[in-house]
């Protein structure tokens, strides 16, 4: 998987915030779309340099890398295609992500159009907007946004 493109996708669509801000589901965050546990907070309570963001970035790729043992299929899919789908771990959390079963089960069946239409069918696409838009589009076409480019 390119981890170059992954981290700067993560990158554009979370921001960098060097303070603990709250996210839209209102979870305190930092860096770039880090959740602050609570063993974090004090250690976080002054802020973090972009090294720092970076460093918890690559922390957090590598959870989402792991839970993928979750969807049999990620193996067989393309880079581009593998990482929607950590992106989408990475965004939502795998309880989440898991309750996208149409979705998930037209990436397995390698329905691309249906695992386009479902991604964008949901309350995340509308919560994200953009972004949702971006990711359907990647996993539809197998292609990367300009940005990625």
């Amino acid at each position: 998987m390119d981890y170059e493109k992954l981290v700067k996708s993560l990158i554009r669509h979370e921001g960098v915030m060097l303070t603990m801000y709250k996210c839209p589901a209102g979870k305190d965050t930092i860096g770039i779309g880090h959740l602050v546990k609570d063993s974090e907070r004090v250690l976080f309570s002054r802020g973090i340099t972009r090294k720092q963001a970076e460093q918890l970035l690559l922390t957090d790729i590598e959870d989402c890398v792991k839970s993928m043992v979750n969807f049999p299929f990620f193996s067989n899919l393309s880079d581009v295609r593998q990482r929607v789908l950590v992106e989408l771990d990475f965004n939502l959390g795998t309880p989440r992500l898991l309750q996208f079963k149409k979705a998930l089960a037209a990436m397995a069946a390698k329905d691309w159009s249906k695992a386009h239409d479902e991604m964008l069918d949901s309350k995340w696409a509308t919560q994200v907007g953009h972004r949702a838009r971006t990711l359907a589009k990647m996993m539809l076409t197998n292609e990367d946004p300009p940005f990625l480019t």
